[in-house]
C-alpha cells in the first residue's frame, strides 16, 4: 500500500471538509423550510377558524336582528352596509404610514 502524499491527504481532507459543510447547510435550510411551512400553516388554520367565528357571529346577528326588526332580510341588510362601511374605512386608510407600520408590527410578532 502506498502512502498519501501530504498535499492527496490535505485535498482528502479539504474534500470531507466541504462535503460536511454543505451537508450541515442542507440540515439548517431543512430547518428553517420546516420552521417557516409549520408558521404558516399555523397562520392558515388560525385565519381559517377566526374567518369562520367571524362570519357564524354575522350570520347570527343578522338573525337577531331580523327578529328584533320582525323581517326576513333587514339584519342581513344591516350586517352587509356594516361590512361595506368597514371596507370603505379600510380603503380609505390604506396608505396611512401608522396603520401600516401597526400591521407590519402585527405579522411580524406573529410570526416569530
Amino acid at each position: 500500500m502506498t502512502e498519501l502524499s501530504k498535499p492527496q491527504k490535505l485535498v482528502k481532507n479539504l474534500i470531507g471538509f466541504l462535503e460536511t459543510k454543505i451537508e450541515l447547510i442542507k440540515l439548517d435550510i431543512r430547518d428553517e423550510f420546516t420552521e417557516v411551512l409549520t408558521k404558516m400553516v399555523v397562520f392558515i388554520v388560525v385565519m381559517f377558524l377566526l374567518f369562520s367565528t367571524i362570519m357564524f357571529a354575522s350570520i347570527t346577528l343578522a338573525n337577531y336582528l331580523n327578529q328584533l326588526f320582525s323581517s326576513t332580510f333587514i339584519g342581513y341588510g344591516i350586517i352587509a352596509v356594516f361590512y361595506l362601511l368597514l371596507i370603505g374605512l379600510i380603503y380609505l386608510l390604506r396608505n396611512n404610514k401608522m396603520l401600516k407600520k401597526f400591521v407590519s408590527d402585527q405579522i411580524k410578532k406573529h410570526l416569530e
